[in-house]
């Protein structure tokens, strides 16, 4: 059955700047430090997906695509859901396992005003509200089924107000590409904006590398330590201790991943140490079956037809040195028999 645009969505809520609001109010309150940084991950991905919708519709999401998105699995997924929901800073309707959810971020009551404070709210709200009713209309003149969930494309420095050619800022993005990070041009903006330099991100980069395995969700720990290293930059600069902008690393995890990483170590020795065996094993069952073919052949040769058979200089004053039975040539030997037979 097809659907209008979900009834209960605040659109009268909503403006042209209210993902950046919204985020800076999380950080704002703490609640990446009380939620978690996995809910913080989540409710990030839900507002920008709103944005990324221009606040037209409640958008949908597979709950193991949204999992995916917080590198978390499936079932610690779910507790981060419900505290959102239970703290009232997310919306969530799912009436089973193989249903798409209905998913919309909101304000408590008690922090509307901190919202409202901000300076981007109202700024364009004249503009929003005439794109909800042209997306509002779309849907009666040709409703559609919201049956899958909406994808984002990823956002690149190129779409990003304060970006520049310079070579930093690229690898940066690339840096936080690969580790992960969505959001990457608000990122870029928040930080610039805020006075950290290529340098800095980077060597938060690369301490969060050395230690992510100590973090239950570490895309989420890097992003959330971006924001507070740009919350918390001190005398123009970061502070000596990159790990004051990180939670404490899980000791528990470092023990899982050594454990994992000797496991993956010792699996592979053995898959070496297989793969050499059948080698030498092979190796073997060839000469064998070069001597057979062979052999009787290269013993009745003159010395002077031997020597032809060799294909350079060495080879042959190995033969006038050791003769045909050295195993260091013979072998060579019996493969030029061989291709000559062939």
């Amino acid at each position: 059955m097809k659907q209008l645009p979900f009834p209960d969505y605040p659109h009268s809520e909503r403006y042209s700047n209210f993902d950046r609001d919204f985020i800076d109010l999380l950080l704002k309150l703490g609640v990446p430090e009380t939620l978690g940084a996995a809910a913080f991950a989540l409710l990030v991905y839900v507002v920008r997906t709103e944005d990324a919708r221009r606040y037209g519709d409640a958008p949908s999401f597979w709950i193991g695509s949204m999992a995916d998105r917080c590198g978390l699995h499936r079932n610690n997924f779910k507790k981060y859901l419900q505290r959102c929901v239970s703290a009232g800073w997310l919306h969530w309707e799912k009436t089973s396992d193989r249903k798409i959810g209905i998913a919309w971020v909101t304000v408590p009551m008690r922090f509307e005003s901190e919202l409202k404070s901000s300076r981007s709210y109202g700024a364009d709200r004249e503009l929003v509200q005439r794109i909800v009713a042209q997306t509002s209309a779309e849907h009666v003149a040709q409703p559609i089924a919201r049956s899958v969930a909406p994808t984002v494309a990823p956002s690149t420095l190129s779409t990003n107000p304060f970006s520049s050619s310079s070579d930093e800022w690229v690898m940066v993005e690339n840096e936080l590409s690969n580790s992960g990070i969505n959001c990457i041009d608000q990122v870029l903006i928040d930080c610039r904006k805020h006075g950290l330099t290529p340098s800095d991100v980077l060597a938060l980069v690369a301490w969060w590398r050395e230690h992510r395995e100590g973090f239950a969700s570490p895309e989420g720990v890097l992003f959330c330590s971006l924001s507070k290293a740009r919350l918390h930059l001190e005398t123009g600069k970061l502070r000596t201790d990159l790990g004051s902008y990180f939670p404490k690393v899980s000791a528990d995890f470092l023990q899982r991943a050594q454990s994992r990483r000797r496991a993956e170590h010792d699996a592979e020795a053995a898959r070496k140490r297989d793969l050499e065996a059948k080698a030498v094993a092979a190796s073997a069952d060839t000469m064998r079956q070069l001597e057979l073919d062979f052999g009787d052949q290269l013993d009745s040769l003159p010395m002077d037809e031997v020597l032809k058979l060799c294909r350079d200089d060495f080879t042959r004053e190995m033969v006038r040195r050791n003769g045909r039975q050295a195993p260091s040539v013979r072998v060579t030997l019996l493969k030029a028999l061989a291709s000559q037979a062939s």
